[in-house]
């Protein structure tokens, strides 16, 4: 009789089994059949034309203005030869193609400088945002 019972629940396992394998095929192509003939409508959003879908009650911000900075940079001398001249710009001594932290305005803020010229009566420098500074004397 035990070997009757084990008999019967194996029978009734596999049973089970291949049911379940058959309707899993069966679910599997339906599911193909879903997916390749289903179209997916998508919300397209264009920056500036309205409102957002997405987020229907946000108010627009107005972009944010970049200030440029003022570099009050003084240039206070300047030596040596027409061929090798040398400026005196923010304390500290440049020469063509130097570059350095000079002081701002007299103060301990510092800025990153490029000397790319010194003439007899003034010196070309590029600022951190790439602007060329002519400084006279």
């Amino acid at each position: 009789m035990n070997r009757d019972i084990k008999s019967m629940f194996c029978a009734g396992i596999m049973i089970l089994t291949s049911l379940y394998s058959a309707n899993s095929e069966s679910n599997t192509n339906l599911l193909r059949s879903v997916k390749t003939n289903s179209y997916t409508p998508q919300s397209i959003y264009q920056e500036g034309s309205g409102r957002d879908p997405f987020f229907p009650k946000a108010k627009k911000e107005e972009p944010i203005k970049v200030i440029e900075p003022v570099y009050n940079i003084k240039i206070t001398g300047i030596s040596g030869l027409p061929q090798n001249r040398f400026a005196t710009i923010g304390g500290y001594t440049f020469g063509k193609g130097d570059k350095a932290f000079a002081k701002i305005n007299d103060s301990t803020n510092t800025v990153y400088i490029e000397c790319l010229e010194v003439g007899p009566n003034s010196a070309k420098v590029k600022t951190p945002n790439g602007k060329t500074l002519e400084l006279k004397l």
